[in-house]
């Protein structure tokens, strides 16, 4: 008997290194730790039973302390008989198992054979674990961004529409260096000369130091604020740029400059992280792939860019806060929604092209709560709340207020501009609108015609407010105004640009004839400017007509090809 515990000892500590050295051996050890397992278990005498040889060898492995075998062994002891499942691929150890089970102290032959086992076949799972993630990892590599690099999908078609707005302000505009009055950039640097130099109240007033008939404020007092911002920034750096009375034409290439940065910088802190917003919420649904064509497609609207960073205007602030409200409807959060929206709308009053939608919507989640009528005083307070704060400095006397109003609505325009293609505009040719009826009567015209159009999806987003209903609204109530409103102006045509970018996967489409219309409609300002680079605006076409094609192809081609061919 002391020569079988001495032979069993020896076993055991014979098959120590081998138990130490399996995990990283691999497959191969396996055979081994099979072996080694089988000699601990004929190391007893030969004359003992299987039943004896196998107690007798647990008694030598428990008699010796300092062995590290004697732990194992105690744990496989006490788990139960399902340490191991049986597996399809592996019939030998299972039958193999099943004899050994008839002993009586299966358990222990049992354990310490199938942990051996399982120490080398984690090992082999572990590798193959390993080689899984290198090959995603070489997978993600070569299909980067879609996979795994979202933000930064999004980050690098931000910096691309970024860049491109760059080369487009990069040359002139129209009215450069036509007097008397410059274009649209001399009207945005005398707003600032004129809001910097001159008390809040005579903003909207014509006095000595205020000519409302050279280009005085025409815009809601969020402009005239924007304005001062600016004013301060330019006055600190190029005071002559913004000098009252002397800077009239003034077009110094550093104030130019600076005054693109103007735009620029209201571009980014403003519209493009409400569009980064809307998309990542409104198509948080679809695929990465599908969430960066619908960002490209807003950021690389080529109307946009033109008017904004060619002609000189600052639509990317009163737009930008549009889609901030359009992302606060889709999150639920009636009460942000009705702030952003109000502050667009005092920064431009186009911005009413999408007030039938917003209503509509408003009151018709307010219809769902339990109390309506509480619903519909919060939203109405938070609206006067926000325009209080905005007409603040004016609220001082009605006189002031209906001065504001009527800079606001130039009834004397007319109703409609020669190159605007409305419906007016349009049927003009048989109808002389102008002529046969007066300026009172063709705004009530305009407005019930405009109202008309905009009803049926008002009454859609009342009955069953949604957020996709809501974007289709605010298509069509922008489409409305623009066919039938009073006084439509060239750049009117962003309003229902926008919905139908927003909608870029819902319905391409749409997409594919507005937008290109829209953008090559906007030739008209780069005609009257000076030494421009009609190559910025064709490769605005370029990018547009490859990125439609992706979109319908939804990834037959990569962004960086597409970059690449752009370039």
């Amino acid at each position: 008997m002391q020569s079988s515990s001495s032979s069993s000892s020896s076993s055991v500590s014979s098959c120590l290194p081998c138990l130490k050295t399996s995990t990283a051996e691999g497959k191969q050890k396996e055979v081994r730790a099979d072996s080694h397992s089988n000699t601990f278990l004929a190391s007893s005498s030969p004359s003992d039973s299987p039943s004896t040889g196998v107690k007798k060898n647990v008694d030598a492995a428990s008699s010796c302390d300092n062995c590290d075998l004697q732990k194992l062994a105690a744990a496989a002891a006490d788990a139960s008989c399902d340490i191991l499942k049986p597996i399809d691929d592996d019939k030998e150890m299972l039958q193999s198992e099943t004899d050994v089970s008839r002993t009586p102290n299966w358990r222990s032959q049992r354990s310490t054979s199938a942990f051996m086992t399982l120490l080398t076949r984690r090992s082999a799972i572990g590798t193959k674990k390993k080689k899984k993630q290198m090959q995603k990892k070489m997978e993600q590599a070569f299909v980067w961004p879609w996979n795994s690099h979202k933000w930064a999908t999004f980050l690098a078609i931000s910096m691309f529409a970024f860049l491109l707005r760059m080369l487009v302000a990069l040359h002139s505009y129209s009215g450069a260096a036509v007097p008397p009055k410059y274009g649209d950039y001399e009207a945005q640097r005398h707003w600032m000369e004129i809001t910097v130099h001159t008390p809040v109240k005579q903003w909207y007033q014509n006095t000595t130091d205020n000519d409302l008939r050279y280009w005085g404020l025409d815009y809601p007092p969020l402009t005239a604020y924007q304005s001062f911002v600016h004013g301060i920034f330019l006055n600190a750096v190029e005071p002559a740029a913004v000098a009252l009375h002397t800077s009239r034409g003034y077009e110094n290439t550093s104030s130019k400059l600076l005054m693109r940065w103007t735009v620029l910088s209201s571009d980014i802190l403003v519209f493009f992280p409400a569009v980064l917003v809307f998309v990542a919420l409104y198509y948080r649904q679809h695929a990465n792939q599908e969430q960066a064509w619908a960002l490209a497609m807003i950021l690389l609207q080529p109307a946009l860019m033109l008017i904004d960073h060619g002609h000189f205007q600052y639509n990317c602030i009163s737009l930008g806060l549009a889609v901030g409200a359009a992302a606060a409807v889709i999150m639920r959060q009636e009460l942000m929604a009705c702030i952003l929206f109000s502050l667009s709308l005092n920064h431009k009053q186009m911005s009413t092209y999408y007030a039938p939608a917003f209503f509509a919507h408003l009151l018709g989640r307010c219809f769902q709560c339990r109390s309506p009528v509480v619903g519909v005083m919060r939203l109405g307070v938070m609206v006067l709340a926000t325009f209080a704060v905005c007409w603040w400095p004016f609220l001082s006397s009605w006189h002031s207020v209906l001065q504001v109003l009527s800079r606001l609505a130039p009834l004397e325009r007319g109703l409609y501009e020669d190159y605007v293609a409305n419906f007016w505009c349009s049927t003009s040719l048989l109808i002389k609108w102008k002529q046969v009826f007066s300026i009172p009567m063709l705004a009530r015209l305009a407005m019930g015609m405009t109202i008309g159009a905009s009803l049926p999806s008002m009454v859609q987003q009342i009955l069953a407010p949604s957020a996709q209903g809501f974007l289709f609204s605010m298509l069509n109530s922008s489409f409305a105004f623009y066919l039938f409103a009073f006084q439509v102006h060239e750049k009117s045509v962003l309003l229902p640009v926008l919905p139908a970018t927003l909608l870029a996967l819902n319905e391409p489409q749409v997409l594919q004839y507005i937008v290109p219309i829209a953008g090559y409609s906007k030739r008209y300002f780069l005609y009257h400017a000076k030494k421009i680079n009609f190559k910025v605006n064709e490769l605005q076409f370029l990018l547009l007509g490859e990125l439609i094609k992706l979109l319908e192809s939804h990834g037959s081609f990569s962004l960086p090809f597409v970059m690449k061919v752009m370039v």
